[in-house]
């Protein structure tokens, strides 16, 4: 009796060690076979998508760094046509000889500003609403954030038309025929176009550092 009592244990011991095995190789088998599964079906597109975010945030940062370029420029040559009037009008007003005829340097002058402008004209329109169309076809923006640069660059083209008019007022002032070096109006005209000028400045500086927010955003 206790024989076949021992006999039936050793059974059914290696009958669960056997089902240990075949439980071993399905678990090992189903393991495989998930791994092929996300190995062919579901890696490749989460790595295409991660690679497309990659590739787009790239183009993201070189447009970011081709917008901070054009406003440098603008700023740049704003400054120069301001400087250059600022400069004029100091050099005429440390004149000391009497009935000095500024004709002569005022037509120097309108030479000289005007090829200043020309320069300032070659880079300051335009280039941000090619920004925005480039934007909705390339840059991949979505609805809002094309909505928000659109209001920024609105905002930024009536920051580049209230800079050349304030700056025009000191530009006439400058080479009016019955200009007067001496003339206080004059200095008062140049001290406010200067902190005009600055205000704007810092305007569209904040306007650039927001534009450069909606490209730089990762999603």
């Amino acid at each position: 009796m206790i024989s076949k009592v021992k006999l039936n244990l050793r059974s059914f011991s290696n009958y669960i060690k056997k089902n240990e095995i075949i439980g071993n190789f399905i678990g090992n088998f189903f393991i495989l076979i998930l791994g092929a599964v996300l190995t062919y079906f579901i890696i490749p597109p989460i790595l295409d998508i991660a690679n497309k975010n990659k590739y787009t945030y790239e183009k993201r940062i070189k447009k970011s760094i081709e917008i901070i370029n054009h406003n440098r420029q603008v700023n740049q040559k704003l400054n120069m046509l301001q400087t250059a009037l600022e400069l004029f009008h100091k050099d005429q007003r440390s004149i000391i000889e009497k009935n000095y005829n500024y004709c002569q340097s005022q037509k120097e002058m309108k030479i000289k500003i005007n090829a200043l402008y020309l320069d300032f004209e070659s880079v300051a329109w335009y280039w941000y609403w090619t920004i925005y169309e480039e934007a909705k076809i390339i840059e991949e923006l979505n609805k809002k954030e094309l909505d928000e640069l659109n209001n920024l660059l609105e905002k930024y083209d009536s920051n580049i038309v209230k800079s050349t008019e304030i700056l025009s007022i000191f530009w006439d002032m400058c080479l009016r025929k019955e200009y007067k070096p001496k003339d206080t109006s004059i200095d008062t005209t140049m001290s406010k176009t200067r902190k005009e000028l600055k205000k704007l400045y810092l305007s569209r500086d904040l306007l650039i550092r927001n534009i450069l927010k909606i490209f730089l955003h990762k999603k």
